[in-house]
């Protein structure tokens, strides 16, 4: 197996479906986010995680519009725009695995957070220096260890 452990094959999973799963399971994730993950991936985020497409479109560094094209066409994201949308369903699946559910995940990631200054982890989900923050807090939570 290549991906690096069950989390990752359900992030996976979550953007691309059972086929791209097995793709990753063979090649690994890091191949499948370079060719791209499939456009209908930003559609999962978006029903899942109730994003908005301002959001979604500064998590992904790209025009709303081009989310809307993305959103309605067939084909594939470009290697960047797979990379962040996995970097998203990463920290939003690791949230959901937590506190147990989609609902709960979205509210935790949408509401501000005192061990992030007052900022919802939503905002900072755009830079990789966020996400390093917010999977620091993570792993507080896991180990108890969280005020």
């Amino acid at each position: 197996m290549h991906l690096e452990n069950e989390r990752e094959a359900g992030v996976i999973k979550l953007l691309g479906g059972q086929q791209l799963e097995q793709r990753a399971r063979k090649q690994g994730s890091w191949v499948v986010i370079r060719q791209g993950l499939p456009n209908s991936a930003v559609n999962a985020l978006t029903e899942r995680y109730g994003l908005n497409d301002d959001v979604l479109s500064r998590i992904m560094g790209i025009s709303v519009r081009t989310l809307s094209r993305r959103k309605t066409g067939h084909g594939t994201l470009s290697a960047t725009e797979s990379d962040r949308a996995f970097r998203f369903a990463r920290i939003a699946a690791r949230v959901e695995e937590i506190f147990g559910d989609a609902k709960t995940a979205q509210d935790w990631i949408s509401v501000p957070n005192r061990a992030l200054d007052g900022i919802p982890p939503l905002d900072m989900m755009d830079t990789d220096a966020g996400i390093e923050r917010i999977e620091a807090i993570l792993t507080r939570i896991e180990q108890g260890v969280y005020n």
